[in-house]
């Protein structure tokens, strides 16, 4: 067994991760490194973000299983109020979505993608958080199609750790512009999510390749324009523009 596998096959006792909030982030950095030891590839690269995906998600299946939340997760297919935020993701995060849409969508969907993209970065880039919440209803996610979401297997780290307990209070949020508005959720989800994101993303750094954050619609007009985005970032160029708004809008 490799190295990668022992340490991929590593799930915290809840107990474990609530004594001990760096926990994740050093498991997942482990694991990020010892596939990354094998050699830095186009496909080490991609199978680093598949990967710290799948752990996040082994973790906190592992850790629910444990003790189950009192409350259920209220979010259904088709339920995409949290959908109408502006996603900052990492570059890895980045490069696997962009290699998705290479993959699987049609020369006519990635057309349509990037008018969405064109549409999104007219209402929101250079725009103050104000202008943001007054157009918050015309701007949803670029991957937002009939209400649902069109990369559901890739979408990041932070859409999977998004949810809420009450899509009432959710729809309220969203019809009074309110993004600012406390949700009820579970906290242990978002601390996994972030944490196994930092942790690849901290290993993806120490091999010298680019880790700033952007925003998704950003980050994705540059994949698509680059034209070879993936081994440019294995070889350290910064690819990506980072976005460093942190603003109602953006998640």
């Amino acid at each position: 067994m490799t190295k990668y596998a022992s340490v991929a096959d590593r799930r915290p006792q809840r107990k474990e991760i609530e004594e001990d909030q760096d926990l994740v982030l050093r498991v997942a950095e482990e694991t990020a490194l010892a596939l990354l030891d094998q050699g830095l590839t186009r496909e080490n690269a991609l199978a680093l973000g598949r990967h710290g995906l799948a752990l996040a998600e082994r973790m906190l299946e592992h850790f629910e299983a444990q003790a189950p939340p009192a409350e259920a997760v209220a979010c259904e297919e088709g339920c995409c109020y949290c959908c109408f935020y502006q996603v900052v993701l990492t570059p890895l995060e980045a490069l696997l979505i962009g290699n998705h849409v290479d993959q699987a969508f049609s020369k006519k969907e990635k057309e349509e993608l990037k008018e969405r993209i064109g549409h999104v970065l007219a209402l929101t880039v250079g725009k103050s958080r104000e202008e943001r919440i007054q157009v918050w209803h015309e701007t949803p996610c670029i991957f937002l199609k009939g209400g649902r979401c069109s990369l559901y297997a890739v979408r990041p780290f932070v859409c999977r750790a998004w949810h809420s307990l009450d899509a009432g209070h959710c729809k309220e949020a969203f019809d009074a512009r309110d993004p600012w508005q406390g949700m009820d959720c579970h906290a242990h989800r978002y601390h996994i999510f972030e944490s196994v994101r930092a942790g690849i993303n901290r290993a993806a750094s120490d091999f010298g390749c680019q880790g700033e954050t952007m925003e998704m619609a950003v980050a994705i007009e540059q994949y698509l324009e680059h034209g070879n985005a993936i081994d440019a970032w294995i070889q350290g160029e910064p690819v990506f523009a980072a976005s460093s708004l942190k603003s109602p809008g953006v998640r």
